[in-house]
């Protein structure tokens, strides 16, 4: 088993983010830890809000990695092995998301 080195920030640098399959438990991106990786389930943002969102990337099926919690919160989007950006999102947007927690499982080798 490889231990995963996670820098300052909570981001892993070691391994891809999100390789796991959603767990079933849905949580608000606000409820997450850093450097623990999620799906975009859903968003209960609104209007120009949801707008705003989507232009960030943050939409259903999109898989993300919290990198720092509190002001502002620090998402990788978009981590899956490619190229990812990171965001800052006020609580107040973090809130909105609905994240499905993913599930590392152990590698073989």
């Amino acid at each position: 088993m490889v231990a995963e080195q996670v820098n300052g920030d909570g981001c892993c640098r070691e391994q891809p983010c999100c390789g796991g399959e959603g767990s079933g438990e849905l949580m608000g991106l606000c409820g997450m830890k850093p450097g623990q990786c999620g799906i975009i389930r859903r968003s209960c943002a609104d209007g120009a809000d949801a707008a705003y969102l989507r232009a960030l990337g943050l939409r259903c099926n999109q898989r993300i990695r919290l990198c720092r919690a509190n002001g502002p919160w620090i998402v990788e989007v978009g981590c899956r092995g490619g190229p990812a950006s990171r965001i800052g999102l006020a609580k107040a947007l973090a809130e909105q998301v609905m994240v499905e927690v993913t599930v590392h499982g152990s590698r073989a080798g």
